[in-house]
């Protein structure tokens, strides 16, 4: 089943989206990147605000391929205990961190690799690759959000073929990337766990501005119709799925 994941940038927006049925409240902050993180003092708030009555989820920022920096903000962020903490991929360089963040998985800290399609990556690799250091999840993005939605730079044979195989990794599948209803509509068929907006949240469709809760129950009628909303998440390691 297809859930929801919606990304917020404050205590107000994440309170306002904790009445709807949205699967998992991301936090990040859209001004800032692609995965533009949120001060720690600001992820513990709403973390703690949420506490636990949704599935949550943080970025560490768009951090370059130095696996100790990286380390270093996983183990800050997870001491906010936020469910999942998401980790932008932008090479196939960043290899050379995975044995560090295999380390941190094994600690229990349920980690998700976000992949993005206008960047020269290896899908498939990278697939197996999380999936051996201990990932829950894996995400595929857009890093350019002036440059098309993810539809523009992968067709839906591709992205079928990406949900696929992460299934068969035992990751958790999610998309994003400036998703339109449109666009939104076509990925539902193909059922990843979640699909993630901000964009289309917002008011005037526009990524910096206040999130707009009437949008944000259309999509989720639009994408979760068929879901009996009720969040049941594993909590043992990679094996975590969203079953509403």
């Amino acid at each position: 089943m297809t859930h929801i994941l919606a990304s917020v940038k404050n205590i107000k927006e994440a309170q306002a989206v904790a009445k709807t049925g949205v699967g998992i409240i991301d936090l990040k902050d859209p001004s800032n990147g692609a995965l533009g993180a949120l001060s720690y003092n600001k992820i513990n708030e709403i973390v703690t605000e949420i506490n636990h009555k949704k599935t949550t989820s943080s970025t560490i920022g768009d951090l370059p391929n130095n696996a100790e920096l990286i380390y270093q903000h996983i183990n800050k962020v997870a001491e906010t205990n936020v469910d999942f903490i998401k980790i932008g991929i932008f090479s196939d360089e960043y290899t050379t961190c995975l044995d560090l963040l295999s380390s941190i998985a094994k600690k229990g800290v349920k980690l998700v690799g976000v992949l993005f399609a206008d960047k020269p990556l290896d899908y498939m690799m990278w697939l197996k690759s999380l999936s051996n250091a201990g990932f829950s999840g894996v995400m595929l993005d857009t890093s350019d959000k002036s440059n098309g939605s993810l539809c523009n730079h992968i067709n839906i044979e591709s992205l079928e073929k990406f949900i696929q195989e992460a299934r068969k990794n035992l990751l958790l599948t999610g998309v994003a990337g400036s998703l339109t209803k449109k666009s939104a509509l076509k990925i539902k068929k193909l059922n990843p766990d979640y699909i993630g907006f901000r964009t289309a949240l917002c008011s005037e469709n526009v990524r910096n501005n206040g999130i707009d809760i009437n949008k944000v129950n259309e999509l989720v009628e639009l994408c979760c119709s068929a879901n009996t909303l009720k969040q049941n998440i594993k909590q043992n390691g990679k094996h975590s799925h969203l079953a509403i």
